[in-house]
């Protein structure tokens, strides 16, 4: 069968998405996750605070807006389909919850294709003279669904030493407190560079993953484009030209 460029999201069970809350009501949370149908999260997928085991109460019930609030960006997995085509999601591991220090890019969810790991994130000491290693990494969450997360590392792209450090009962905010709220300016230089690096590609409508979202970065910083002008046809057309040659060569190659 042949699927639109820019079809809406089809959710399957498995998948990483984000998205954005627009309802609390009736012990569930209902989430724009880029589908013909909402997203329903229900009180009972999620971790309480202190990622208590217990059934939830009506005290539970009043506190909902205290997790997750309209207007919040949250990251889940799919954990069934409705058969209304509607998608039932959970926050049950600890790396999803809500998302903080970043910007929500969105894509054609056809651009981003199904991964072993959604969670990553993209190294940037060499760009930086700085003592402190990984001051200036951005995180990137690519959502199965078009949705796209870019800002400043959390408990979802902790290192591998500090997650093996984390109390078993830790939430995701316990460890984004930790990084602080304030990003630093080189650091969100990168995080609007990597951001717009997304954007080209989806511009160019190009396949969505962390090498091709570094590289466009890359060559944005060797090429000294400015940030505000990433977007615009110069350097979209010299990404075009750059990729029709690589995809030559190793047409070339592989005859």
């Amino acid at each position: 069968s042949v699927r639109a460029l820019k079809s809406r999201y089809v959710p399957e069970t498995g998948d990483v998405v984000l998205g954005k809350v627009t309802n609390v009501s009736g012990k569930r949370w209902i989430l724009d996750i880029n589908a013909r149908q909402n997203g329903v999260l229900q009180l009972s997928a999620v971790h309480l605070p202190g990622n208590v085991q217990r059934r939830r109460n009506d005290v539970d019930e009043l506190n909902m807006r205290t997790l997750y609030a309209e207007g919040d960006i949250v990251s889940s997995e799919v954990q069934s389909v409705y058969s209304d085509g509607a998608a039932a999601l959970h926050t049950r591991s600890l790396k999803y919850g809500r998302l903080k220090r970043g910007q929500l890019v969105r894509v054609t969810a056809n651009l981003v294709r199904r991964l072993p790991q959604h969670f990553h994130r993209l190294e940037m000491d060499e760009f930086h003279d700085s003592v402190a290693t990984g001051t200036h990494d951005v995180e990137i969450l690519l959502g199965c669904n078009g949705y796209i997360w870019v800002g400043a590392p959390s408990a979802a792209t902790a290192p591998r030493e500090t997650e093996l450090r984390r109390e078993p009962n830790d939430a995701i905010d316990d460890l984004n407190e930790a990084y602080g709220d304030k990003v630093p300016l080189p650091q969100r230089e990168n995080i609007s560079r990597v951001a717009l690096a997304v954007r080209a590609l989806a511009e160019l409508f190009l396949p969505i993953s962390p090498p091709a979202v570094m590289d466009v970065f890359k060559v944005s910083k060797e090429w000294g484009v400015a940030v505000q002008d990433m977007l615009g046809q110069g350097f979209l057309a010299r990404i075009l030209e750059r990729e029709v040659d690589k995809r030559v060569e190793a047409y070339e190659q592989g005859k």
